[in-house]
C-alpha cells in the first residue's frame, strides 16, 4: 500500500510537471507551478520521514524511499514554489526531531536554537528558500492578503455557512474586482469564505485529529512519514489552498495520505 501510494504520487507529479511545460509554458527546466511543487513537497516529506525513522531497516525499502525522495525533490525545486520549499524544510525538521536517532535530534535542536538566537540568519534563510522574494512580499503573501481581506468582508454577510464550496472567490471577484479571481491560496481563509465558521471548525478539527493520530503512532512503521507529510500540508496551506478551492493534484495526494493513515490503523504490526 505504501509503495502504491508513493508511485501514484510520483507519477502524478512527474506527468503534471511535464504536461505543464509542454502545454502552458514550453519546455523550460524551471517553471512556477504550484500544484507540481506542492505534490513533490508532500511526497518528499513522507519519504524523508520514513527514511530517517529508526523503523526503516529494510534495504529494498530504503532504496525505494531514497529514489522517491530524489525524484520528488527535483520536481519540487524545478517548480519554484517558495511555500512548497518552506513546508518541505519544516517536514524535514520534524523528521529529524522524531527520527529516533539521538544525533539527528541534537542536530535539529542545535539548528533551532541557532535560528532562534539569530533573527538575521532566519531572514537570510527565508530569502534562500524563497528566491526572487522580498520580506514585504513574504509578509503579504505576494499581495494575497488584499484578497483575504476582501474574502473576510464578503463572508461577514454569511458568517456561519459561507457562500458555498469554492464560491467565495467568484463572489468577491464579481462584487469588488469586476473579474473572476483565482482561489484564495489559503486553506483557512478559503474554507472560512466557502463554508463559514461551521466548515472552518470542522476542517480544523479534521487536521487536529489527523495530526494527533499520526503523532501518537509515530513510533510505528509508516506514521512518521504521515506526520511529516501532514505538517508539510498544514505549513503549505497558506501557499496553496488545496482543500478549500478547486481540486488539483495535491488534493488527490492529500486524500491518498488520509486513506494511507486509515489503512495503517487497521493492520497488525509485528516486531
Amino acid at each position: 500500500m505504501e509503495k502504491l501510494f508513493i508511485i501514484v504520487c510520483i507519477c502524478v507529479a512527474v506527468f503534471e510537471s511535464i504536461g505543464a511545460r509542454a502545454v502552458a509554458f514550453g519546455f523550460s527546466p524551471f517553471i512556477h507551478f504550484l500544484p507540481g511543487a506542492s505534490t513533490g513537497a508532500l511526497t518528499f516529506s513522507y519519504c524523508v520521514g520514513e527514511y530517517l525513522s529508526n523503523k526503516c531497516k529494510d534495504r529494498d525499502r530504503r532504496g525505494f524511499l531514497m529514489a522517491s525522495m530524489i525524484i520528488s525533490l527535483i520536481v519540487m525545486i524545478t517548480s519554484t514554489s517558495s511555500g512548497a520549499n518552506a513546508s518541505a524544510v519544516g517536514a524535514l525538521g520534524i523528521a529529524l526531531l522524531f527520527s529516533g536517532n539521538l544525533f539527528l535530534s541534537f542536530v535539529f535542536i542545535g539548528i533551532s536554537l541557532t535560528l532562534y538566537l539569530n533573527p538575521n540568519l532566519v531572514e537570510s534563510l527565508m530569502m534562500w528558500l524563497m528566491p526572487g522574494k522580498t520580506m514585504e512580499s513574504i509578509n503579504t503573501a505576494s499581495g494575497r492578503t488584499v484578497l483575504w481581506e476582501l474574502i473576510k468582508i464578503k463572508t461577514a454577510e454569511r458568517p456561519l455557512i459561507g457562500w458555498g464550496f469554492a464560491c467565495i472567490e467568484r463572489a468577491i471577484g464579481t462584487e469588488f474586482l469586476g473579474e473572476t479571481t483565482s482561489d484564495a491560496h489559503s486553506n483557512f481563509v478559503g474554507m472560512y469564505g466557502s463554508l463559514g465558521i461551521i466548515g472552518l471548525l470542522l476542517f480544523v478539527f479534521h487536521l487536529g485529529v489527523h495530526t494527533l493520530n499520526a503523532f501518537k503512532n509515530r513510533v510505528k512503521l509508516g506514521y512518521l512519514g504521515i506526520l511529516c507529510a501532514t505538517i508539510c500540508a498544514i505549513v503549505n496551506s497558506y501557499s496553496y489552498g488545496f482543500l478549500s478551492g478547486k481540486t488539483c493534484s495535491i488534493t488527490i495526494v492529500y486524500f491518498g495520505l488520509v486513506v494511507l493513515s486509515y489503512y495503517y490503523s487497521n493492520i497488525k504490526y509485528y516486531e
